[in-house]
């Protein structure tokens, strides 16, 4: 009687590991499901947007918030974005003007709030933030300022500021320097790496 329990007890033994194994695979299968699931929306794809409020270097601080807004009807598969929608993105450069060097700004994107989906954003480098200088050289983003930014993969929480550490200032220019009619963009550090904190170009030296 005893062997016969024991060869009972070994069989449900053998079962219970059996079963068990079974079930490690099907978790471990499902995690594996689940982590290739694709984006809820299209990566990569570019959109039009415009600056909602004014920002300045005069007045900005490392890590404030910009607002901006789709310029029209955007379609992500299965995401539908409609015109107006409105996003964020913060600030990761802002040096104010001195009497020596002129203000900068870096913008880093956020993400767009669609009705029912999150859609997170860089800046499109292709087509960056232009600015305007004050009189006192900072430099000015005036609402309907239009710039692109582009759909990347969903994340969890924002990104970490791409470049808090503001770079050199400019050298004054020269009084008598020509004033170009438009300057080329001036990536940072950060976004010849990452492509996501595109400097602002103003449209005329100071």
């Amino acid at each position: 009687m005893r062997w016969s329990r024991s060869t009972d007890d070994t069989r449900n033994v053998r079962r219970f590991s059996a079963a068990a194994l079974a079930f490690g695979v099907f978790v471990a299968a499902g995690g594996a499901l689940r982590a290739a699931e694709p984006p809820p929306y299209t990566l990569g794809t570019t959109i039009d947007v415009v600056l909602t409020k004014p920002v300045s270097s005069e007045t900005a601080q490392l890590g404030d918030l910009f607002y901006f807004t789709t310029k029209a009807d955007v379609n992500l598969g299965t995401v539908t974005l409609p015109a107006g929608t409105p996003g964020t993105g913060r600030l990761a450069t802002v040096v104010h003007a001195t009497h020596n060097a002129p203000g900068q700004l870096a913008l880093q994107a956020d993400s767009l709030t669609g009705t029912t989906t999150t859609v997170w954003v860089n800046i499109d480098t292709s087509l960056p933030p232009r600015g305007k200088y004050s009189t006192k050289k900072d430099i000015l983003l005036d609402p309907g300022m239009a710039f692109r930014v582009i759909t990347i993969s969903p994340r969890s929480k924002v990104a970490p500021l791409m470049d808090e550490t503001p770079a050199p200032p400019p050298a004054a220019p020269s009084s008598a320097a020509p004033l170009p009619s438009s300057a080329a963009p001036l990536p940072s550090p950060a976004a010849s790496a990452q492509g996501m904190t595109p400097s602002v170009s103003p449209s005329a030296t100071p």
